[in-house]
């Protein structure tokens, strides 16, 4: 059964679908909840997005090896630095096939871990839209209704390269 915060902006939502709707919120809310399910239940979806094995493959055609990295790109046309964002078509499985990308600009893009704490940007826009291309690296479909029942069968379920004590 989802374990439900039960205050705040999101009183009645699962630990799961925080993690996925306000990932700054979750991160805040970690350190603030007493409920000891309810704690540990925080620490282990944090886990799981810290920790889990890809269900997208590197984007470089040649490789069939599951994503470990997201290539952050930082800046715009007007305000060169201000933004950060992503794609599918920029994770790797490792720092040689990032490297290897001839569509990479590399003054301007970072390689990163394929975590949420990788998508905490400035605005919330920022870091909502990184951890939907996240999400989706963890086998979570984007457009597709999850329930708090749902979500957490795949958080149970998901392959961690680190496991969980």
């Amino acid at each position: 059964m989802p374990e439900i915060m039960p205050f705040g902006k999101y009183s009645g939502s699962s630990v799961e679908q925080i993690v996925l709707r306000d990932y700054k919120y979750f991160t805040w809310a970690i350190d603030v909840v007493a409920k000891r399910s309810l704690k540990e239940r925080f620490e282990f979806v944090e886990h799981v997005v810290s920790n889990f094995v890809s269900v997208k493959n590197c984007c470089r055609r040649e490789c069939d090896k599951p994503a470990n990295f997201i290539s952050i790109y930082y800046g715009s046309m007007y305000n060169p630095g201000d933004t950060r964002v992503s794609s599918f078509d920029f994770i790797y499985c490792s720092d040689d096939c990032f490297k290897n990308d001839g569509k990479v600009s590399f003054e301007k893009a970072n390689l990163e871990p394929l975590a949420f704490r990788t998508a905490l940007s400035q605005t919330k826009i920022e870091t909502n839209e990184l951890i939907k291309i996240i999400a989706e690296c963890m086998g979570i479909e984007r457009n597709k209704r999850n329930s708090k029942e749902r979500l957490e069968e795949i958080f149970n379920n998901c392959q961690l390269k680190v496991p969980y004590f």
